[in-house]
């Protein structure tokens, strides 16, 4: 199978795109001549930002995986106009370069984001009612992806907490490389912030099973999601265990956030799966990682 992945210098694409490659021809999208992708991608050096860029793209695919999202997309309002280029205006594109070239399956990645604030459990039946400019550019593309079904089959993944090996400035290293600084983190005195986090390695062989096994259903919204629901100040204990390393802990009375997902729809997909644990995936995590005192 052909495949191409855009956003492959990322954390995601990068480890995904090496699974995948051992049984297909994976096409990485380049932003630039600067940018490094691995060798075991066939580089493309296609620009999103570019009106133009699908004219760049190979003329035989068979998959399409877009996992890019605007760099600035921390940045509200400046960086809007580059996160509605890259989260809308490039998925439509694609979408519909997909379409004219006779793509078999696209896959979209989206955020748990998109559900907003909630003190409950999250399905993929809740309502969306993002409450950041990034969350609402991701449910946007979600809404003129799905008419585009009658033409491919289609999975747009909600995304929850990924962690792992080689992934730097999200939630999990950030909080790592504050218990090693002693900087102070803030957790909330009863209940605090839910998650379920997904391993790395869990996701990418999870979106290998999504292409490789037939569905009959032509579109899926699924919560890529572990199979654990813990909380941040459970997450940090284990952190403290596994690094010898005790946190500057900054208790608050701050209420109770559910940023957890349900992955029983997930489950019902992929069928027996072994999720990583929390505490083995923070350990190869820590393992991998170098954290020092700064």
């Amino acid at each position: 199978m052909k495949i191409l992945i855009t956003g492959a210098t990322g954390f995601i694409g990068t480890k995904l795109g090496q699974v995948l490659s051992q049984d297909n021809q994976v096409y990485g999208l380049l932003r630039n001549e600067n940018s490094f992708l691995e060798d075991y991608f066939i580089p493309v050096l296609a620009d999103l930002t570019d009106p133009k860029f699908v004219s760049l793209l190979p003329e035989e695919i068979d998959c399409v995986i877009h996992l890019a999202q605007s760099l600035k997309y921390r940045d509200f309002p400046e960086g809007v106009l580059d996160i509605n280029r890259i989260n809308v205006d490039s998925t439509l594109e694609l979408l519909d370069w997909s379409r004219a070239k006779g793509v078999k399956k696209f896959i979209f990645a989206s955020t748990a984001n998109v559900y907003g604030p909630t003190e409950k459990l999250l399905t993929e039946s809740c309502p969306s009612n993002p409450n950041s400019f990034y969350g609402a550019s991701k449910l946007a593309a979600e809404n003129i992806i799905k008419p585009y079904a009658k033409f491919f089959k289609i999975d747009v993944l909600r995304f929850f907490t990924v962690y792992g090996p080689g992934q730097s400035g999200m939630l999990i290293p950030k909080i790592t490389q504050k218990i090693f600084d002693g900087e102070p983190i803030h957790l909330a005195e009863k209940e605090g912030i839910y998650l379920s986090p997904i391993f790395i390695d869990d996701a990418c062989s999870i979106i290998q099973t999504l292409i490789s096994v037939s569905s009959k259903q032509q579109y899926r919204l699924i919560n890529m999601c572990g199979d654990e629901i813990t909380t941040l100040d459970k997450v940090v204990t284990i952190i403290e265990k596994i690094s010898g390393k005790k946190g500057n802990i900054r208790i608050t009375d701050d209420k109770k956030i559910f940023l957890a997902g349900s992955n029983s729809y997930l489950k019902k997909i992929i069928g027996d799966f072994h999720f990583t644990t929390i505490e083995t995936g923070l350990n190869v995590f820590l393992k991998a990682q170098s954290f020092s005192a700064a």
